[in-house]
């Protein structure tokens, strides 16, 4: 086997867990994004497009209150009991 063949098959896998599955190409940017001094992912245009398009597959969900315990006033079990 060639190197040229390794790669090959190298840069389809690369393309095919591109496309089938989104999220390694969001953590590779990430990554890239992390030890990259000159790119900046989160002012890109392909990052906020992918953001809409997560978030609007997202199911409506009603407004859910969050329960108000009082400092001082409340047990660890009080925690786990409202937390449910």
């Amino acid at each position: 086997m060639s190197f040229g063949g390794g790669l090959l098959k190298v840069l389809c896998i690369g393309f095919f867990l591109l496309m089938l599955y989104p999220p390694f190409a969001v953590y590779l940017l990430i990554f890239v994004d992390y030890y990259s001094p000159h790119f900046d992912i989160m002012n890109s245009p392909i990052y906020e497009k992918y953001h809409n398009f997560v978030v609007s597959r997202l199911p409506l969900r009603e407004e859910v209150p969050i329960p108000e315990l009082i400092a001082g006033e409340f047990s660890k079990e009080d925690v786990i009991r409202e937390s449910r």
